[in-house]
């Protein structure tokens, strides 16, 4: 098995990458709770802005144009959070008309990610829950990576699996 990378922070430090030597891509959601770059001391909760849509939009197409990634594996920093969706102190300052469109932008993102031609794989490594879920449903696979904790596997355009609306809290409507 190769190595795990030396990830690089992407523009706006909300998003590591890197790819191993055998063509995985590695996009690594790194934030606090309120959506900023983690600092030393803080949890990870990778919680996500339109700034960390812009990273992992770029993390997804870096990989899309590498001919040497076959595999992007997106997973959470840290063992607490894959991701808790969307930053609740980040949305409550945006009016309605800006939510709309930063709901558009993690729509098309997440659409970016159903659609590239490589195998998508989500590591969940913590509590997936709101808009974290929603990102792991974008995956091809979705795994927890907790013992004891059954496999999760959506398929793409998730027509095998049904979830209660409750689980969807997020962006709604990918």
């Amino acid at each position: 098995m190769a190595e795990w990378p030396e990830l690089t922070p992407m523009k706006n430090r909300l998003v590591n990458y890197g790819v191993t030597d055998n063509g995985v891509a590695i996009i690594e959601l790194i934030s606090d709770s309120d959506g900023a770059p983690l600092l030393e001391g803080k949890t990870a909760v990778n919680t996500y802005t339109r700034e960390m849509w812009h990273d992992i939009d770029d993390a997804i197409l870096s990989a899309r144009f590498d001919d040497k990634v076959s595999v992007i594996l997106i997973t959470g920093h840290g063992d607490k959070f894959f991701s808790a969706g969307a930053s609740i102190k980040y949305l409550n300052r945006l009016t309605p008309r800006y939510k709309y469109f930063f709901c558009l932008h993690a729509n098309e993102t997440l659409s970016r990610l159903e659609q590239t031609p490589k195998l998508v794989v989500a590591a969940l490594n913590g509590h997936t829950v709101g808009g974290g879920l929603e990102i792991a449903m974008a995956a091809e696979i979705s795994e927890s990576l907790e013992k004891g904790i059954t496999k999760l596997v959506f398929r793409r355009y998730h027509s095998e699996f049904w979830l209660a609306p409750v689980a969807l809290l997020g962006f709604l409507g990918s």
